[in-house]
């Protein structure tokens, strides 16, 4: 057999003779002079020219060490978004060629910087390979084969006909697809239950290491056991809440792992009660190897729908979603069709501000190494948006520029847990760098600014020198400390920062709001106060409540429905609620019961995931309430005290 290797521009620079008969396995080795390595934003790809063959394939290396994923010896942060299961995925209603339905997801999402595709229970065409190869895009694929049961298999890992995993089908996708430069990450499955404790598991861990050693091996995304020793890195749940007040920090806490169990039976925890318990030790999660975030970022936001049925009508009439039709009639029957763009805006502003919470959070975390975000784009099967382009691929308005300051390979990050200030607050604000950019060297100038978002004046700025761009990883590089400026007034600042070096600058920036501490000029009115906990004292002490509730002043400033206060209105009082109840809070234990409360006030403005009946974000009415609080016509973080 004669073998010839040629470069991209297809100069042969290497050849040879190999001997063998037909059907023998030949083998050979080829020195490639001065070889260029393939990697995401690089992705050079050789041909293997033999008989009437050609085979592409690039040269690069994956590994790890300790906590950091290794492309070529250099650290990568895994910038993942979820496609493959019916709930994650779309279809190909254009009727794109497979090469051409891949290439449009692949090229929209490196336009905002993501670098990994995680196919969840799904292996994908041949053609998502061969355009991942060329394009420059990771690969992680989970080879056990989809039921249709998927909360069974979840849990047992076994089909109905007592299969866990075919080994032979398992061997034969391994050698099916190895040569391709774009496949990083063997996976058996999503969320499998106690995979530690199954000797086959390891097993399977064994021979994909036989048949391949050169890319990752992990048995399950999520629910695997802090301890299990066999698996290359980890993928676990850092958390389903919001990334921002109580659970601004949820990226570096790793108590929730110990709902999975150990592989190696370790006593996690100890009580003395499960019902009303005086005490509890729990064991501290310290993972010595990499950690990537399971399934981030799923916030929800209404759908432009004329446009996206427009499209249907015009591509796959017969694959229109019967929820476009019903959505128009529920929002004629509320009688918000004229609103509805305006509705729509403020979903996707307080998306995207989550977005930059939730991957910003992540980045910032010591523990992790990369996130898969749920999801890129979206799917037809959900009446809400929750992806960056819709389920043709199309992009809808998410600005690339804006996206990338927090989610480009190299990228600034504020630690700034409060957004809300007092006038001449000292504030002290650590600064990190998040780079993976192998194209950014040498040393820059770090600059920041405090800008009235308002006038557009600076309030105040200053600069670093020679900040070093050599290390590669996370790091914290400075801190700002910052006295907010005395104003009368409340209003919008914004803090932005950025390193210049040579022709490249790196740059995010974030809105922070300051309100006047000028308790002693408030003219307090005469009130009945009756805020249960609240002290309105402890802040306005010249505030003196009077009368009871059973005989109140004019004023009556409540945070709960009684038969009271309807009493006061029906009699002409006014009433100031601040409702606040703990019936409907989180709680372990029950609380007292109320008489009159709203069922669901508490889960109707939250940026939650899995759940697809909430509103996320809020518009804003022009009111003389809003006079003195600063806003955009939006719902942004300022509101975050009032809401939660």
């Amino acid at each position: 057999m004669i073998w010839e290797i040629k470069d991209e521009e297809g100069r042969a620079i290497a050849n040879g003779k190999a001997e063998g008969k037909p059907g023998d396995k030949i083998s050979f080795t080829a020195i490639i002079p001065e070889c260029k390595l393939w990697n995401i934003n690089t992705p050079y790809l050789y041909a293997l020219c033999f008989d009437d063959n050609m085979i592409k394939f690039g040269m690069r290396t994956i590994g790890v060490n300790g906590r950091d994923l290794l492309i070529n010896g250099e650290k990568f942060f895994a910038k993942g978004y979820i496609r493959g299961r019916e709930a994650h995925d779309h279809p190909n209603p254009q009727n794109l060629s497979l090469t051409e339905y891949y290439e449009k997801n692949i090229r929209a999402a490196k336009d905002y910087g993501f670098n990994l595709i995680r196919f969840h229970s799904r292996i994908p065409h041949e053609e998502c390979f061969e355009v991942a190869d060329r394009l420059g895009m990771m690969i992680h694929i989970e080879i056990r084969k989809y039921f249709g049961k998927y909360q069974k298999e979840r849990a047992t890992m076994v089909s109905d006909s007592g299969e866990m995993i075919d080994e032979n089908e398992w061997r034969e996708s391994i050698i099916k697809l190895r040569n391709h430069p774009s496949l990083m990450v063997y996976c058996m499955g999503n969320e499998i239950r106690n995979p530690g404790l199954n000797p086959f598991v390891e097993h399977i861990a064994n021979v994909t290491k036989e048949l391949d050693p050169t890319r990752l091996f992990i048995d399950t995304c999520a629910h695997g056991e802090f301890d299990r020793t066999y698996v290359d890195f980890d993928v676990q749940h850092m958390s389903y809440y919001y990334p921002f007040g109580k659970d601004y920090d949820m990226f570096e806490n790793t108590y929730n792992w110990l709902i999975y169990g150990s592989a190696k039976g370790q006593q996690l925890t100890d009580t003395d009660s499960k019902d009303s318990p005086t005490y509890r030790v729990v064991r501290a999660i310290n993972s010595a190897r990499p950690v990537i975030a399971h399934e981030i970022c799923h916030y929800i936001a209404y759908r432009d729908l004329d446009t996206l049925e427009a499209k249907f009508d015009q591509y796959a009439p017969d694959q229109k979603p019967w929820w476009i039709g019903e959505l128009n009639k529920l929002i004629d029957a509320k009688g918000c069709r004229e609103e509805y763009p305006l509705l729509r805006e403020a979903s996707r502003k307080f998306q995207f501000a989550s977005w930059k919470l939730g991957i910003e959070a992540s980045r910032r975390s010591p523990l992790l190494c990369g996130y898969h975000m749920l999801q890129f784009c979206d799917t037809e099967r959900y009446e809400n948006s929750n992806g960056l382009v819709d389920c043709f691929d199309d992009k809808t308005g998410v600005s690339e520029q804006e996206f990338m300051k927090f989610n480009a390979d190299t990228v600034l990050l504020a630690d700034i847990p409060r957004r809300t200030y007092f006038e001449n607050e000292n504030v002290k604000i650590p600064v990190l760098l998040s780079h993976f950019d192998a194209g950014i060297n040498g040393s820059g100038d770090f600059k920041f600014e405090l800008i009235d978002d308002s006038a557009g004046n600076i309030i105040s700025s200053g600069t670093l020198k020679g900040i070093d761009l050599n290390i590669r990883g996370r790091r914290e590089i400075l801190s700002v400390e910052l006295r907010m400026p005395s104003s009368a007034k409340a209003r919008m600042l914004k803090f932005t920062a950025k390193i210049e070096c040579a022709d490249t600058k790196i740059a995010n920036d974030w809105k922070i709001w300051v309100f006047p501490d000028r308790a002693m000029e408030f003219n307090a009115p005469s009130a009945t106060v009756a805020l249960d906990d609240i002290c309105v004292q402890s802040r306005y002490p010249q505030f003196v409540s009077s009368g009871t509730l059973d005989k109140p002043e004019k004023l009556l400033i409540v945070n709960r429905f009684t038969d009271e206060v309807f009493t006061h209105l029906e009699n002409g009082g006014d009433v100031l609620m601040l409702y606040r109840v703990p019936e409907n809070r989180d709680r372990k234990y029950a609380a007292e019961p109320e008489k009159y409360y709203f069922p669901s006030v508490w889960d109707r403005l939250k940026g939650c995931i899995w759940d697809r009946g909430n509103n996320l974000g809020a518009y804003i009415n022009q009111h003389p309430v809003f006079d003195s609080f600063p806003n955009e016509g939006f719902m942004d973080l300022q509101f975050s005290g009032v809401c939660t």
